[in-house]
């Protein structure tokens, strides 16, 4: 077996830093990775200790949702937005811990013609994954 004596420096003097985050993907097939608390809307305000991710859609809020990063895992939240938010087929009303694989749709909504409650529209966000 081959000793990697640079490597083994390297590790010593630069510990791999390992912080918990989670993982969004976008309805075009990219991927955004937070490791802060994450708002999500059409024109978020800045803030010091948190991310924002802005959409560009007249049925998003300006700031509609917020990703929370706690020990246990992700929570979604509301910011009193005027479309909501769905996680699956049900709008939330309550914060809400988030299980990998969750589709979480920004300003979706329900559409009852031909008689079948179909949900349609909004912004999707499959939920990828917490990691800590």
């Amino acid at each position: 077996m081959k000793y990697d004596f640079m490597k083994n420096i390297v590790d010593t003097l630069y510990p791999p830093v390992h912080e918990p985050f989670f993982e969004l993907g976008l309805p075009d097939g990219r991927k955004y990775v937070s490791s802060r608390d994450l708002i999500v809307g059409r024109d978020p305000f800045p803030e010091p200790d948190r991310y924002f991710l802005k959409l560009v859609d007249d049925r998003i809020s300006r700031e509609h949702a917020l990703f929370t990063l706690t020990p246990k895992g992700i929570v979604v939240s509301d910011m009193l937005s005027r479309n909501g938010i769905y996680i699956g087929n049900q709008r939330i009303r309550e914060s809400q811990k988030l299980k990998k694989g969750d589709i979480v749709t920004l300003a979706g909504r329900f559409d009852y013609s031909d008689g079948v409650r179909k949900f349609k529209g909004g912004y999707p966000l499959e939920f990828l994954g917490y990691y800590s």
